[in-house]
């Protein structure tokens, strides 16, 4: 099986550099392992079909669940951004960098499970963040290419940013 996160490598063509402007601690750089939560997004043959029929509402309780995913160099990551590996850093939870160390990454967000295979993603990543609506679509794509039912935020071209959970009407996105 071809890694559905290829069209993100092509889309954005070379790995970045994290914007560390934000970055007040030396443990944001801290890579995380499996056994801290890190896991690795699975990629399947089949598609799925979801069960809503419209993406829900977002609620505090779905964001605060929220994880932070990342498209590394020879894979796609995630974790929640509330784990314990997180609350024993001094932000109390993790950043993109930490599903990096810090090293160079394609692209990064968030993400809401839905089910166990419908998500909401976002592109919202102070450090590899989507630069523009190609990336974005490129990024919701590939879940969906990857075997699971997307909700996308979209990307505000007026400010630069991918809308936040709340922040949009989430469209559907479909690998077809």
């Amino acid at each position: 099986m071809q890694d559905a996160f290829s069209i993100v490598r092509s889309e954005v063509k070379t790995p970045r550099e994290p914007n560390l402007v934000s970055k007040k601690f030396d443990d944001e750089l801290l890579q995380m392992a499996l056994n801290d939560g890190l896991t690795e997004v699975a990629q399947y043959e089949d598609s799925v079909t979801g069960t809503l029929e419209s993406c829900p509402e977002v609620t505090s309780q779905m964001t605060d669940d929220a994880c932070l995913w990342a498209v590394r160099i020879v894979d796609t990551v995630y974790a929640p951004e509330n784990c314990d590996f997180g609350k024993a850093l001094n932000n109390k939870k993790i950043k993109h960098t930490n599903l990096t160390g810090g090293t160079p990454a394609y692209c990064g967000g968030e993400l809401i499970w839905l089910g166990e295979r419908e998500i909401l993603v976002n592109g919202c990543s102070g450090r590899y963040g989507p630069r523009n609506v190609a990336e974005m679509k490129a990024a919701a794509l590939a879940f969906s290419k990857a075997g699971y039912r997307v909700w996308s935020t979209g990307y505000d071209e007026g400010t630069g940013f991918c809308f936040k959970f709340g922040a949009s009407l989430p469209e559907e996105v479909t690998s077809l």
